[in-house]
């Protein structure tokens, strides 16, 4: 049954009218109920001011922190299904400085706070916690307080992943901190994916972010409040399974977490699920027009509900998808009477939603590349740098630096000496992180690091070792299922031998790229 916030308006309305003025003193609990209830349906049916006025009215009278802080929690997670994160973080700061939790607030302040804060927990998970047995055994919190605002510090770190990383980055230790002094929450696990995503995608520590993972796993098997474990099976499917295992083996997993998600009602977390099952199919090998098939139901679904953010992390996918099988009026354009790049943009900036963005600028990318306009696509990943520790940890990230290293393939005869010594070194950490990721899982991403790694031979002349390595990449494709990666090895060799004025070659190569592009 579909639940009408309208319908639920028009009588909690009418218990409303029928309070008198002192219900706050002589009838409190029904008060307390009735505010609530009716504040958050307003909210949902977009009556925002008088929703305010409700969760003002509330804290005013609340008699206990517990019921302020319930009170915060439901008006910030009424802002995340809207997408406003910005307003769901100044919520939820408020509410922790009930209990002297505060967060630094200037970008100087956050950037040291949270470099300490990692270089400690570095520190403590390498000696007196290494064990991770006895991480996982440690007792279980029952103090309904401490487990009510490490719930709520979930929230707050989803708030800041989208608005400030290095932000996140404190409130997701600040729940291993809780973990570490109070014992096993639901929320211990989300607080150690956070740092298994720092550890592993950020910085780069393959052994000890995997190490970190199994953790989280373990911690994610014991967790029992459906909403949160949901949360926790995103950030599995999201920041991490992809880094273990053939990205087409994790489908039925995100599509499972979906099913959670929606019957916990979590409309932010049935975004991104969809959002990364559109992305990842996109990557997972398939023909582009079986991709639009397989999501069509989801990405409507988010269509029907009004999901803005769900909206802001799909529509660049859609439209890159659309373009690149010709669904667009303008060949290379992705723009359509459904979506106009500038007014998008303005939109998603408007939100302050830094993971929108990052998506944006990583979904074109690969537009530049494949329509041949390698500068505007060197300007535009300059541009798109800005964003790009938004996406850490999804499997994104690994396509937004595949695209940018081939465009400087593609476009490094033309720069100039400057431009050249400029993006060796922006190549140099593109390889580097392909390393990192090839490491973990070698058959997601040894087609694309050859193809890499082909490209630098490119760069120092040695054009038979570069070739060499195209046909490694164009056999690992083939081998590991990604068709479209085979295309680009192909398409990749065609131009090189072409170079050295190998006609013949050059077109047997583009032949097959031709034939692997249809």
């Amino acid at each position: 049954m579909l639940f009408r916030s309208d319908v639920a308006v028009k009588y909690l309305s009418n218990a409303y009218a029928l309070l008198n003025s002192n219900s706050w003193e002589s009838n409190y609990k029904h008060t307390f109920s009735v505010y609530s209830e009716l504040g958050e349906c307003e909210y949902l049916n977009g009556n925002n001011d008088k929703a305010e006025y409700l969760f003002e009215q509330i804290l005013k009278y609340a008699r206990t922190n517990f019921e302020k802080l319930r009170t915060y929690y439901t008006h910030s997670s009424l802002c995340h299904k809207v997408g406003n994160a910005s307003k769901a973080m100044e919520l939820g700061k408020s509410a922790m400085k009930l209990y002297n939790i505060k967060f630094p607030e200037k970008p100087i302040a956050i950037k040291l706070t949270a470099g300490w804060e990692i270089m400690k927990n570095l520190f403590l998970f390498s000696t007196v916690y290494r064990d991770i047995d006895r991480l996982n055994n440690l007792k279980e919190c029952k103090d309904p307080e401490i487990i009510a605002i490490n719930q709520y510090l979930i929230d707050i770190a989803t708030s800041a992943y989208h608005l400030n990383q290095e932000l996140m980055v404190i409130v997701v230790l600040r729940i291993i901190k809780f973990y570490l002094k109070h014992g096993f929450t639901d929320a211990s696990g989300w607080g150690l994916s956070g740092f298994s995503v720092i550890v592993y995608s950020a910085l780069g520590l393959s052994n000890r972010g995997l190490k970190l993972w199994d953790l989280t796993i373990r911690l994610h098997q014991k967790t029992h409040t459906p909403l949160i474990k949901s949360k926790l099976g995103y950030t599995v499917n999201a920041f991490h399974s992809h880094w273990k295992k053939h990205i087409n083996e994790n489908f039925d997993d995100n599509l499972q977490n979906i099913q959670e998600c929606l019957a916990n009602g979590d409309q932010s977390f049935i975004a991104y699920g969809i959002c990364d099952y559109l992305w990842n199919k996109s990557a997972c090998g398939i023909p582009l027009r079986e991709v639009e098939e397989v999501t069509k139901e989801h990405i409507d679904y988010l269509k029907r509900s009004k999901n803005e953010i769900g909206y802001y992390f799909t529509a660049p996918k859609v439209q890159v998808n659309k373009c690149l099988v010709g669904n667009t009026p303008k060949s290379g354009d992705w723009n359509d009477d459904g979506f106009y790049e500038p007014d998008f943009k303005k939109m998603v900036r408007e939100t302050g939603n830094l993971t929108a963005l990052a998506r944006f600028y990583s979904a074109k990318l690969s537009l530049f590349y494949y329509f041949g306009n390698y500068k505007e696509g060197l300007v535009w990943a300059e541009e798109g740098e800005n964003f790009t520790e938004n996406l850490l940890g999804f499997h994104t990230v690994t396509d937004w630096y595949f695209h940018y290293g081939l465009i400087i393939i593609s476009s490094f005869d033309t720069l100039r000496k400057g431009e050249k010594s400029k993006y060796k070194k922006i190549y140099g950490k593109i390889l580097k992180w392909f390393r990192h990721w090839n490491k973990g899982c070698t058959v997601n991403f040894e087609q694309q690091y050859n193809m890499l790694l082909a490209g630098k031979k490119y760069i120092e002349g040695e054009f038979t070792e570069a070739l060499k390595l195209y046909e490694l990449a164009i056999q690992l494709s083939s081998k590991n299922g990604f068709i479209q990666y085979e295309a680009i090895a192909n398409y990749q060799a065609s131009v090189l031998v072409g170079s050295q004025g190998l006609e013949r070659q050059s077109i047997h190569y583009l032949k097959d790229a031709w034939t692997l592009y249809q």
